[in-house]
């Protein structure tokens, strides 16, 4: 029991069966989901798996998010490279944000008035410093 809900491990495609799931039991209750997508639908990814249950949780959480019966919150953040271990082996000189980022960033958006819903927000570092 709880009043925020993260999803935000990559497996698959269960982020978006998970989704499903909790905005099913949570459609009529003043809770928030936050999604972590990812960046892939712009045409960066990690691999072609990933790029497409990326994608299909995007489909899903536009869906949730526009449904126009719902009370909860539907927040949807996608980050660039963040430093983890499914980012461990990339090459490419990209500049990876810090999982604290994405922290800070997801409890902003949380902690708004529950009346705000950040429906996307996609974040990325263009320099270190």
């Amino acid at each position: 029991d709880c009043d925020v809900f993260i999803n935000n491990a990559y497996y698959r495609f269960s982020q978006s069966n998970i989704l499903t799931h909790n905005f099913d039991r949570w459609k009529d209750l003043e809770k928030t989901i936050v999604v972590i997508n990812s960046r892939t639908r712009f045409g960066q990814g990690l691999n072609k798996e990933y790029n497409m249950s990326k994608k299909q949780l995007h489909k899903d959480t536009i869906r949730c998010f526009t449904d126009p019966d719902k009370q909860c919150r539907v927040i949807s953040i996608s980050p660039g490279y963040v430093e983890t271990d499914l980012t461990k082996h990339v090459q490419e000189k990209v500049k990876m944000m810090t999982p604290q980022h994405c922290a800070e960033l997801i409890s902003w958006c949380v902690l708004q008035p529950f009346e705000v819903e950040i429906g996307e927000l996609s974040m990325w570092l263009t320099h270190t410093g």
